[in-house]
């Protein structure tokens, strides 16, 4: 979650305060990082197949990868601050 400034729908909020996002956030971004390096993992696995599958699948799994692995650094940063 962002940081949340005092506002009237925060009324008890006299300074800027980190909001820790829900669980299931956090969750849903670890999956799709372990799931996008297994299938970069069985792409680089499966050589016999050609140049261009092993590519197709790298580019797959690092379209998994990206989302979640971006939205935990912004989390960490907006945490660190």
């Amino acid at each position: 979650m962002p940081i949340v400034l005092p506002s009237t729908s925060q009324p008890t909020l006299t300074e800027p305060t980190y909001l820790r996002p829900p669980v299931w956030k956090s969750v849903l971004a670890w999956a799709g990082v372990g799931l996008g390096a297994l299938v970069v993992l069985g792409g680089a696995a499966s050589l016999a197949d050609g140049a261009a599958a092993v590519a197709a699948t790298a580019v797959f799994g690092l379209a998994l990868i990206l989302p979640g692995a971006w939205w935990l650094f912004c989390e960490h940063q907006g945490a660190r601050r």
